[in-house]
């Protein structure tokens, strides 16, 4: 099976308080017509990250990551065009990636 490969055009960022949550930050991509494409999670400290997954209706990907990688994350949102998000059910693997970059382009 072929990796389902989804263009992510903008995002949201939710930042949770307290001990109930399992996730410090949750990040949400969205597509070109503004539909929802994809999660990003970020585990609290005490809680290993899962396993990528598509959600049954197959509308979204999830993807889990430490909550110490947020930062790194959300500095490839903002920076980096264009991204997308990744799946490949066979792995049970995600990735959020950037397209080709020259070499040295970046800001002095």
């Amino acid at each position: 099976m072929a990796d389902d490969i989804r263009n992510i055009t903008s995002y949201s960022v939710l930042m949770y308080s307290g001990t109930k949550s399992s996730y410090r930050v949750l990040i949400r991509l969205f597509g070109a017509a503004k539909q929802a494409i994809g999660t990003l999670y970020f585990m609290r400290e005490d809680l290993a990250p899962r396993d990528a997954e598509l959600n049954p209706s197959g509308n979204t990907i999830s993807l889990y990551y430490p909550a110490d990688i947020v930062a790194s994350v959300l500095d490839v949102l903002r920076n980096e065009k264009p991204l997308r998000i990744t799946y490949n059910a066979a792995a049970r693997t995600g990735s959020l990636s950037s397209g080709l970059e020259a070499v040295g382009q970046g800001d002095v």
